[in-house]
């Protein structure tokens, strides 16, 4: 750190005595022990752990939190990201945004591109979770994801449409049987959902309608090798789930 000098020439004429000089050696003294640069906080990397929770208050953040948090890897992309999340909310690129800097790929489907046509001013969006966002947490689709999913589709969303809602899973098939069985929730071929640990009913911030979720308590279940979604058959394997809801604009 660089030494900061404030010399008695700093001083007016008409007040340099020995009390201003006094002063100002005490602020010179305080100076050269205090680290400015932890007030910079221009991006993610300068702020501190114990100062993110400020951060998200000062870039008003809040919205697009779950009331379960947030890992800090997944603040700090909220933050770097901040100027772009909110002048995007309202539209598709909003939506993917979010999503992404949580570990999670949207694909929007509009009424327009429906076979056959779907109602007017309606979309279809399934996101897919395809990062371990919760190490705490012992499966991929877990309570929190799925709240943080929904918030952030809630605060990014266009709410002159009406939005109908799927979350599943995506996984690279490099996993090994057992590490997807303990970090995952999958579909059984026949299409039976398991969602271990699952929540019954969930509201998403002003939401004028909750999801309902699936609620059994299980294992998860893997696909049998060389099913539809056989890890062993496709380069990368989806798990769909029975997750639905209407998000109301």
């Amino acid at each position: 750190m660089s030494e900061r000098r404030f010399p008695h020439t700093l001083i007016s004429s008409s007040i340099n005595e020995e009390r201003s000089r006094a002063f100002v050696d005490a602020l010179e003294a305080m100076a050269a022990e205090f680290d400015f640069s932890v007030l910079m906080q221009r991006n993610s990397d300068e702020i501190s752990t114990q100062a993110l929770p400020l951060a998200i208050h000062d870039w008003s953040l809040e919205e697009f939190i779950a009331e379960d948090g947030l890992p800090e890897q997944a603040v700090r992309r909220l933050i770097d990201e901040a100027w772009s999340l909110h002048e995007d909310k309202g539209t598709d690129d909003g939506v993917a945004l979010g999503l992404s800097l949580i570990g999670i790929r949207p694909h929007i489907k509009h009424w327009w591109q429906q076979e056959p046509e779907g109602p007017h001013d309606t979309h279809n969006l399934t996101v897919y979770a395809n990062e371990h966002l919760f190490e705490d947490e012992a499966v991929l689709l877990n309570e929190k994801v799925q709240k943080a999913a929904l918030t952030m589709v809630d605060a990014t969303k266009r709410w002159s449409q009406d939005t109908s809602f799927e979350l599943g899973a995506e996984f690279e098939s490099t996993l090994s049987l057992g590490l997807a069985g303990r970090a995952h929730s999958f579909t059984q071929p026949m299409g039976a959902t398991v969602l271990p640990e699952s929540g019954t009913t969930l509201s998403a911030g002003t939401m004028a309608r909750g999801v309902a979720f699936v609620t059994q308590i299980a294992e998860p279940v893997l696909p049998q090798t060389g099913a539809a979604f056989g890890c062993a058959a496709t380069a990368r394997g989806y798990s769909f789930l029975s997750i639905h809801g209407e998000l109301i604009g």
